[in-house]
């Protein structure tokens, strides 16, 4: 089910409260305390936003890269109130995220928990995600000389999916046939009274995680939010929060907050890139000739326009050599090469520049304009599709690419909710309206993130800490 991220939160507490401390133990444990007052230990803090049996806080130590993935997606009753904003920008470490993740289930309201309708786990070994990489890499190579080639690639997976039966009062059933989306009509009352209950098919979804290969990352789109808190919400209605619930080395990503950092680490790369490149000798070096037009869209493509997204991140980035015309050898930074260079645009131009047109269709039709000469055959999918045109800018014959004006416009645009992050890799209408469809359009987006998403997940997967 797709969340809009504006639309999620739960209740904040009083600023004054302590959210917890660093301590291995909350709620019945030894918490840091604060100074005695007349020689007495002052009481043990309480939460009365929604009372919990004792919870241990324990701190697993990732072995090496992430074995397989499960992709998680829920669809549900309803979404969570609205509450104040949480700033999720500075969770740059696992331990920030789980901490996070500890505080959205800690002070939400019983009250204002969604119920699951349908769950769905997808699982995908390393080695046949790293496989999916390199064939999408050739589809993406063959849609550029043939749009009607799809870049979607088939990948080898186990999958479990389940309707689940809410226990609803009368009254939350009435609500849920007014709120219901008439995509998810299908799952109305009389059909769900009919499927069995979270708490009955927690075995058979438990299994799926104690089998995957380990160490396991749970992957789902705004995963603190939404999809995280409501399995938690699950587990404390049918009472299975005990030792053991959850077994070894199953960790998670929030993949929102993955393509926002990757994005951002992108745009920084190209930044400083194209400031890095003397862009008025290579103009001097060609003549002005217009280039072909490019390649037309697939007939079945149709891109939308989202108006609503969330915060970003900061992050520097590096400046490796890659473009079509190197540096001199006193490295002087990108100048004329000693032989004139055919102008782009021309019958004999060179390959890489017409192929670079292919890649980036929607890119201006100034004849020097950067991506025109970067090399980007090494690139992941999703940073090719996602370079946002618009944001270069040129003043005296030098460009440049905005770090915060890219970020800025795809929290404007919406560009991270995951049918505007499908659409812009794809080119295509997102029609996934279902939990198992969606977590299979979400193991599509991550396969275009190749390496990138591969490189997070071993590095951020946090915690899940109930």
């Amino acid at each position: 089910m797709m969340k809009e991220e504006s639309s999620l939160g739960t209740t904040r507490p009083p600023e004054s409260r302590e959210l917890f401390s660093d301590s291995t133990t909350v709620f019945g444990g030894e918490r840091a305390q604060s100074p005695a007052r007349n020689g007495e230990r002052p009481p043990k803090r309480t939460f009365d936003s929604s009372p919990r049996k004792p919870l241990k806080r324990k701190r697993k130590e990732k072995m090496g890269k992430m074995a397989s993935f499960i992709f998680f997606d829920i669809e549900s009753t309803g979404m969570f109130m609205r509450d104040e904003f949480r700033d999720h920008s500075k969770l740059d470490e696992p331990a920030k995220i789980a901490d996070e993740l500890y505080r959205y289930t800690m002070f939400t309201q019983d009250a204002a928990r969604p119920h699951m309708t349908e769950t769905s786990f997808v699982v995908v070994s390393r080695g046949a995600f790293e496989g999916g990489i390199e064939k999408m890499k050739k589809r993406a190579t063959e849609q550029a000389t043939n749009p009607e080639v799809s870049m979607q690639t088939p990948i080898a997976s186990n999958i479990h999916t389940r309707q689940l039966r809410p226990n609803l009062a009368e009254e939350e059933w009435r609500m849920y046939a007014n709120i219901r989306r008439p995509e998810t009509a299908r799952l109305s009352r009389s059909v769900l009274e009919e499927k069995a209950t979270f708490a009955e098919e927690w075995e058979g979804l438990r299994h799926l995680l104690k089998t995957a290969p380990k160490p396991a990352c749970i992957v789902a789109h705004n995963a603190l939010r939404y999809d995280m808190r409501v399995l938690h919400a699950e587990l404390q209605r049918a009472q299975l929060l005990q030792d053991g619930w959850l077994p070894d080395d199953v960790f998670f990503i929030d993949s929102l907050l993955a393509f926002r950092q990757i994005d951002r680490d992108d745009a920084a790369h190209i930044s400083s890139l194209v400031s890095g490149t003397d862009w008025s000798a290579i103009a001097a070096a060609c003549v002005s000739t217009p280039p072909p037009p490019p390649p037309a869209r697939p007939r079945h493509s149709r891109i939308a326009t989202i108006d609503e997204s969330n915060e970003d991140d900061e992050i520097v980035g590096e400046t490796p050599e890659e473009l079509l015309f190197p540096p001199t050898a006193a490295g002087g930074g990108y100048t004329t090469p000693e032989r004139r260079p055919r102008c782009p645009g021309t019958a004999s131009a060179p390959g890489k520049l017409l192929a670079s047109r292919a890649l980036f269709p929607e890119v201006s039709l100034d004849p020097f304009h950067p991506l025109h000469y970067i090399r980007s055959e090494e690139w992941t999918i999703a940073k090719r599709k996602r370079v946002d045109n618009r944001v270069f800018t040129k003043s005296a014959g030098k460009w440049a690419y905005n770090v915060e004006s890219v970020m800025e416009n795809a929290r404007r645009r919406g560009m991270f909710r995951q049918e505007s992050l499908y659409m812009s890799i794809f080119s295509d209408t997102y029609t996934a309206h279902q939990a198992q469809d969606d977590c299979e359009a979400l193991l599509q987006i991550c396969l275009a993130y190749g390496p990138s998403f591969l490189e997070y997940a071993d590095t951020m997967a946090a915690d899940i800490i109930y």
